[in-house]
């Protein structure tokens, strides 16, 4: 049965390829290929990245803590290369985390949504989020229409997703940036957010300072 189950799936990839070619031409078939090999590889080159940079993470979603945090903290944002870091889906990468990718990060006033946010504000251009903020405050996911996450073996809010490096820098870590730089320049106090990710060579009682501020999820 598995013999002709696999047999069945090669037929079907190849018809796939033939009617791809011939609707789409040589560029996209090239392309449609590259991403099937690429999709396929990915958790192998995860296993290599482990290795190559000791970046071992414990996966362990019950550490994951909910906090409410000045946006003006959030100084940073992580360059995460998500070809390489998971940080999405069963696989997404969860709690301790080793290696450099703390070291890869920009000046949270550097990222696009805070440049364009801050341009928009001081040439009075309406943009809708800036707008509703101002107009009705600042709402979480809860509030609206509870978008969620899959990280892990859990499923979150789709709130800013933090992480601390190695000298306790709190940095954006994935989602919510453009919410970040609106929070920031209109001057609210507190926004919810997840820390999920941190470098084992942060400080323990600025962390451990951190998360008992918040709540388990």
């Amino acid at each position: 049965m598995l013999l002709i189950h696999v047999m069945m799936r090669v037929l079907y990839l190849f018809k796939e390829a033939i009617r791809i070619y011939q609707t789409e031409g040589i560029r996209y078939f090239l392309y449609s290929i590259w991403k099937f090999i690429f999709y396929r590889l990915r958790p192998l080159y995860w296993i290599y990245y482990e290795k190559r940079f000791d970046s071992k993470c414990d996966y362990d979603t019950s550490k994951i803590v909910r906090i409410q945090v000045d946006p003006t903290r959030i100084r940073w944002a992580a360059k995460v290369d998500r070809n390489r870091i998971p940080v999405y889906g069963p696989h997404a990468v969860v709690g301790e985390l080793g290696g450099s990718w703390d070291r890869l990060k920009i000046p949270i006033e550097h990222t696009s949504a805070h440049t364009q946010y801050k341009e928009a504000i001081r040439k009075d251009k309406k943009i809708e989020l800036i707008e509703s903020i101002k107009k009705e405050g600042y709402k979480t996911q809860g509030n609206l229409n509870e978008d969620t996450r899959i990280i892990g073996t859990t499923k979150l809010l789709d709130e800013p997703r933090l992480a601390v490096g190695r000298n306790n820098e709190l940095m954006r870590w994935t989602g919510g940036n453009h919410r970040i730089a609106a929070a920031r320049l209109l001057g609210i106090d507190e926004i919810p957010a997840y820390v999920v990710v941190w470098h084992p060579k942060s400080d323990k009682r600025y962390l451990n300072s951190l998360m008992s501020q918040g709540s388990p999820e």
